[in-house]
């Protein structure tokens, strides 16, 4: 909270010199102004204090000023499956824009309850300045279901003051070298599990391993291709590694700690992401951060775990995605339009990311303040190299997304999707997902035209 407050003191001069340095074009790039009166109800997820008080004293009054005649009205709501219901639903009090998860684009372009955004997009002609694996969140069988305002890729995070400690100059990048960690940092007093070297793998990691060395989806056909020669050799690696921080009993779990295992030094690499891992050391131990370093999602080194395809194996990150959409229901859909490309500029989507510690999905809004701090930059070079760039052969098929499938970033990049620049890729293999290049017009950095 001490960050933000000492910012607060200089956020009027901040926004005033901005606007005026800029020619009014802060938060929204060159597009033009409209004198059109109408209000835009746009319902958020209410996740922090910090988000309400940017919104409020910041991003809205700047697009105000910047679009004559539109008046913005954020809604603070839960996060709640009954709210994205009542948001589509197109009742009294419904909104005209809303903000939907990782996890919610399918539903929403199956049921009628958004506006298919796919020729505005391809007019505003940023898609280009999107990640790859961002833009793909927003995508579902031909249709553009919103615009992403937050990204937060999954990787492994070190303290290297422990690797250091238990003799480990390099940072690991491979399975052996991981679970060598986790023999090494294992720290076991009458029978009690004091640390660990990684956390017990989870489902998200385990498909994304998969994904890893497999470079195909994980449901092909409504069929599970754990059940394969890939599958099984991540299974064993998941396995091992777990075995590596226990005693002959295997049944240890790590001893109770009075803050999160990485941050109190039980733990000496944690697979997650920057708002539920970085931001515990910024927030409560900024003493800490000099310490902790951003590693790459590890591939089998090829002397124990052997991939069954040689030469396919890439890191792969998560890349979680939180977006909005206009609701299929608003009665001015050109207005709701543009206060979305507004609450999307390079500007807006910086300052919002910060309060959530989360990674913009726009490359012109990285490169300033937070996003150089604190690992975010590794954090947005990791997006920009497992997104995008040539990959030879077949390693991986344009693929997209089905229940928890989240964006992925693939290491290497992907197929040659006319205009996109990179792969999208998830858990189920979908046909025609090519289609999705149709958003890119070019264009990006600050100038947010159309």
């Amino acid at each position: 909270m001490g960050r933000f407050s000492r910012r607060r003191l200089l956020a009027g001069a901040v926004v005033v010199g901005g606007l005026v340095a800029r020619g009014c074009e802060a938060l929204g790039g060159s597009g033009s102004a409209r004198p059109l009166a109408q209000e835009i109800v746009v319902w958020l997820r209410d996740q922090n204090d910090e988000a309400r008080w940017v919104f409020t004293d910041r991003i809205v009054p700047s697009i105000e000023r910047l679009v004559p005649g539109l008046r913005l009205r954020i809604e603070w709501k839960s996060g709640d499956a009954g709210v994205l219901d009542a948001a589509g639903g197109g009742g009294a009090g419904s909104p005209d824009v809303f903000q939907f998860g990782y996890a919610d684009a399918v539903g929403l372009a199956e049921g009628g309850a958004v506006t298919d955004l796919t020729d505005r997009w391809a007019a505003w002609g940023t898609g280009s300045d999107f990640f790859a694996a961002c833009r793909a969140a927003v995508w579902w069988q031909g249709a553009m279901v919103g615009v992403p305002t937050g990204c937060a890729p999954w990787t492994v995070f070190w303290r290297r003051d422990l690797l250091d400690e238990i003799g480990v100059e390099e940072t690991p990048t491979t399975w052996e070298q991981t679970i060598e960690v986790a023999r090494r940092a294992k720290s076991v007093e009458n029978g009690v599990l004091r640390r660990e070297g990684m956390n017990p793998p989870t489902a998200d990691e385990v498909l994304s391993l998969f994904m890893s060395v497999s470079g195909r989806a994980v449901v092909v056909g409504g069929r599970s291709q754990l059940n394969s020669a890939d599958g099984r050799l991540v299974l064993r690696y998941a396995i091992d590694r777990w075995r590596a921080s226990q005693d002959e009993s295997l049944r240890l779990s790590l001893a109770d700690t009075a803050g999160p295992p990485l941050l109190t030094g039980a733990r000496v690499g944690q697979y997650g992401n920057a708002a539920g891992t970085l931001r515990h050391f910024v927030t409560t131990a900024p003493d800490l951060l000099p310490v902790v370093e951003v590693g790459t999602p590890p591939v089998p080194g090829g002397t124990d775990y052997k991939p069954n395809a040689s030469g396919l194996s890439a890191p792969v990150a998560l890349t979680y995605t939180d977006s909005i959409a206009m609701t299929a229901a608003t009665r001015a859909p050109d207005m709701a339009w543009e206060a979305m490309r507004q609450l999307a500029s390079p500007t807006a989507l910086a300052l919002y990311g910060e309060t959530l510690f989360v990674t913009p999905p726009r490359r012109s809004a990285t490169g300033r303040g937070y996003t150089l701090e604190y690992g975010q930059g590794e954090l947005v070079v990791g997006v920009e190299r497992w997104g995008g760039g040539q990959v030879s052969g077949q390693l991986l098929r344009v693929l997209q997304f089905h229940g928890d499938g989240s964006g992925l970033a693939v290491g290497g990049g992907g197929s040659e999707v006319p205009g996109a620049g990179g792969i999208s890729s998830g858990y189920r293999e979908t046909p025609g997902a090519a289609a999705g290049g149709a958003i890119d017009g070019g264009g990006g950095a600050d100038g947010d035209g159309g």
